[in-house]
């Protein structure tokens, strides 16, 4: 997904497939990062319906750090 706190104007999903499963192992789950262009969708899926959402992220100027976490968070 971009990112949606500071890209307002269109939220939006990248699809993406891997060749193969490269296992469950907690200690070497690097093929996880294995994603090219070749895997890749060539089309963004965008994310509608939440335009009042993406005003309100676009307008709104965290004063204290509660809410600065709670947008990092978001």
């Amino acid at each position: 997904m971009n990112e949606f706190d500071i890209n307002t104007n269109t939220w939006y999903i990248d699809g993406f497939a891997f060749s193969e499963d490269g296992g469950l192992n907690l200690e070497d789950m690097d093929w996880l990062c294995d994603v090219s262009q070749e895997t890749m969708t060539t089309e963004e899926y965008v994310i509608t319906g939440f335009e009042s959402l993406q005003e309100a992220f676009e307008n709104i100027e965290p004063d204290t750090d509660e809410q600065q976490d709670a947008r990092d968070w978001c």
